[in-house]
C-alpha cells in the first residue's frame, strides 16, 4: 500500500519485501539461537557485491533461517526464491514469495515451470537480485 501511495516502482517493492524477508528470517535465527543458548560461528566470504545464484541443501525448516542469516551477513538481501508451489497459499511465506518476485514450481514437473523460471530469472536480472533455491526441498521421513 505504501508503495502505491508513494508511486514506487514494482522493482522497488520487490526489493523492499525481499529485504524484509531476510530481516525477518535473521530475527528468527537470532531468537532461536538465544532461546537454545547457541552461539553460531560462521566462516563466510567478504561482502558479495554482485547478484549471485545460491544453491543450498534443505534438510530442515531451520535451514531457511540459517540461509537468510548468511545472506544478510554477506550483503545479499535482495534475493528472489524458487519455492515449491504448495507454499503459495501459506500465509506469510506465500505472500512474501509472490510479492518479492519468487517463483513457485510444482513437484509434478508442470511444463509451465520452465516458463515461470525463465520469467523469474529475467525479473531477478532486471532487479539486480540474487536467486536462492533448495534443490533438495523434500525431506525424507520414511525408514531407510
Amino acid at each position: 500500500m505504501v508503495h502505491r501511495v508513494c508511486r514506487r516502482s514494482l522493482a522497488y517493492r520487490r526489493q523492499s519485501i525481499a529485504h524484509g524477508t531476510v530481516r525477518w528470517g535473521d530475527l528468527v535465527f537470532r531468537v532461536s539461537c538465544w532461546l537454545m543458548r547457541i552461539t553460531p560461528h560462521f566462516r563466510l566470504p567478504e561482502m558479495i557485491t554482485s547478484p549471485a545464484i545460491i544453491i543450498a541443501n534443505h534438510r530442515s525448516a531451520f535451514d531457511i533461517a540459517i540461509m537468510v542469516t548468511v545472506l544478510k551477513r554477506v550483503g545479499l538481501t535482495n534475493t528472489r526464491w524458487v519455492i515449491k508451489a504448495e507454499l503459495a497459499g501459506a500465509p506469510a511465506i506465500g505472500w512474501m514469495g509472490r510479492e518479492s518476485g519468487g517463483v513457485f514450481v510444482h513437484r509434478s514437473k508442470d511444463p509451465q515451470d520452465i516458463a515461470r523460471m525463465r520469467r523469474g530469472a529475467e525479473q531477478a536480472h532486471e532487479d539486480r537480485a540474487s536467486v536462492l533455491l533448495f534443490p533438495e526441498g523434500t525431506r525424507f521421513t520414511g525408514a531407510v
